[in-house]
């Protein structure tokens, strides 16, 4: 329930789930949901520090962020591979609510790097989407769109498709909903204008639709892919995957000419 609440935006009732839930600590002790419960718990003080103004709950709620950042390190020391990606989030918002911005970027890509690694779909949604969220609120909306893409392609994968409605909800710009040169958006929070999808006086009808745009993060990583694999077929399938990501699509196909046809060479999905 606890999960579901953070998820869902409702950090009071998050933090309500996680208080009842510490009640039966001991009859699951040792086992991963002790782990997760502290992870998400640390995730909803955060963001309901970020969105109070009142200065005592959110100095309770960065005390209470560290003492299970303490816990949280140990695991991540003794299994980095499962807690490494948790602990590196954490610390991220736990550095952009005191103002630390270079730690907080460095932690965010840290837990990225991390969820990529070792398969954690949701955390590296997760991650991604507070990362946008941060350089939003810092102003760089540009740098905040391809990890919003990046967010929107996690969540599809790990299975959640009513969070990767929400962003397209939020950004439809950005993820081709329609054509209105609109804003950048961040509930609850200050709406970004500017020139990461148009300069202003553009008439939206001369401007290309959001598929149309190529971020960098995703020529490097294809560059990366090119220089790095070996085998045509893993080259083939890395290089559709990051066109399904740029296009915030569902599926990739690849059609070769043949003789009198197109033949279908590949096809690339985000359920695998």
């Amino acid at each position: 329930q606890c999960i579901m609440n953070y998820l869902s935006g409702d950090f009071s009732s998050a933090l309500e789930s996680s208080k009842k839930a510490w009640g039966f600590q001991s009859g699951v002790f040792g086992m991963a949901v002790v782990p997760e419960l502290n992870f998400f718990e640390s995730l909803s003080l955060a963001g309901m520090a970020r969105h109070t103004k009142n200065r005592w709950i959110g100095h309770r709620a960065i005390t209470r962020i560290k003492r299970n950042q303490r816990k949280m390190k140990v695991w991540a020391r003794h299994c980095p591979e499962n807690y490494e990606c948790k602990h590196s989030l954490v610390q991220a918002e736990l550095a952009a609510l005191q103002g630390r911005h270079s730690e907080a970027i460095e932690r965010y890509n840290d837990s990225i790097r991390s969820a990529t690694q070792n398969q954690f779909r949701l955390e590296n949604a997760l991650a991604n989407r507070l990362c946008a969220q941060f350089f939003l609120t810092s102003g760089m909306a540009r740098v905040a769109e391809s990890y919003l893409r990046e967010a929107h392609y996690s969540f599809q994968r790990f299975g959640i498709s009513y969070l990767s409605r929400q962003l397209e909800e939020e950004f439809p710009v950005l993820f081709g909903r329609h054509r209105n040169i609109g804003s950048l958006t961040v509930t609850g929070e200050q709406t970004y204008t500017g020139d990461s999808l148009a300069r202003e006086g553009s008439n939206p009808e001369d401007l290309p639709t959001a598929n149309q745009f190529l971020d960098l993060r995703t020529v490097l990583r294809c560059t990366q892919a090119i220089s790095g694999e070996i085998f045509l077929d893993q080259l083939i399938e890395k290089l559709m995957s990051q066109v399904i990501e740029n296009a915030g699509a569902e599926r990739c196909y690849l059609f070769l000419p043949g003789k009198e046809d197109l033949l279908l060479a590949a096809a690339v999905d985000v359920t695998g």
